[in-house]
């Protein structure tokens, strides 16, 4: 859609492969992973509604396969676009190395938010019942500062044995980081028994890097379409997701306090897979 939500058949419960391999990193994002993902790069997007059982769509509604494309090109190309402000920057890349029966490719695309400034202020008016006009008025005002890395690479080598025989091997690093502060965050509460304050500082951290490695060999036969193929992967994702709030005064009078909290997640999957078809 419009923002970038990807769903099929009305359902947003869907597996996104690139090249046949499932990645951690689409799985954290799906939206923002195919941002991340220059459109030069990409030969074609299968959308798979009844998945046969190579793709082990347990549980999903279908699947959007992006190929990307091969370079069989003899030699050495890199492409880079990128750009550098004050409040931002990005990089992307599109490089591939063959030499024979051997190549290399380097893409992705990355970018990085800082110096994000900003303000707010937010007033709610609240009354105990509807036959009582007391009101309870609630205000807090803040100053902010936001930056964020948000980027997707790959790094691959494929090397054809012989006209039946390759292998090709992966590695996809992806990172979706945010960082936000609100500081000098002002609370007044203004009702009738009279006026409490509070001044604190807070910081939000949610940081999420994946690594996706995966190995193919792949086996054709002198009969046209058939095919044995072997791919193992190992996905890693980290994930900290903290917070924290450091009172510095309540009512005009400092009192330094505050709580953190800290939430740590890790996943780790393995997985290997023989087909014949």
């Amino acid at each position: 859609d419009l923002d970038g939500n990807v769903s099929l058949r009305g359902s947003s419960n869907i597996t996104v492969l690139i090249n046949n391999k499932p990645s951690t990193i689409m799985a954290a994002n799906i939206g923002d992973a195919l941002k991340q993902i220059p459109a030069e790069q990409i030969k074609t997007v299968e959308v798979i509604t009844s998945p046969s059982a190579k793709y082990d769509a347990e549980g999903s509604s279908g699947i959007i396969n992006i190929i990307t494309k091969k370079n069989t090109l003899q030699g050495l190309s890199l492409n880079t676009n990128t750009g550098v402000g004050n409040r931002g920057a990005n990089l992307g890349l599109n490089g591939n190395y063959r030499k024979k029966n051997m190549g290399f490719s380097l893409g992705g695309f990355g970018r990085a938010n800082y110096n994000i400034l900003g303000s707010f202020e937010n007033v709610q008016t609240t009354f105990q019942s509807l036959t009582d006009d007391t009101p309870t008025i609630n205000t807090q005002t803040a100053d902010t500062r936001n930056r964020g890395l948000f980027g997707n690479y790959t790094l691959g080598w494929d090397y054809d044995i012989n006209d039946k025989n390759s292998i090709v091997v992966s590695a996809r690093f992806g990172a979706r980081n945010f960082i936000n502060r609100q500081n000098n965050l002002l609370t007044v509460v203004e009702n009738e028994n009279g006026t409490s304050s509070s001044l604190r500082n807070a910081y939000t951290e949610d940081l999420n890097n994946s690594v996706d490695l995966s190995l193919t060999y792949t086996k054709l036969y002198e009969k046209p379409q058939r095919e044995f193929s072997i791919i193992g992967n190992y996905s890693v994702n980290n994930r900290n997701n903290n917070f924290d709030n450091l009172i510095r005064e309540v009512n005009g009078v400092e009192n330094p306090s505050g709580f953190k909290n800290i939430n740590d997640s890790y996943n780790k999957e393995m997985t290997i897979q023989v087909d014949y078809q």
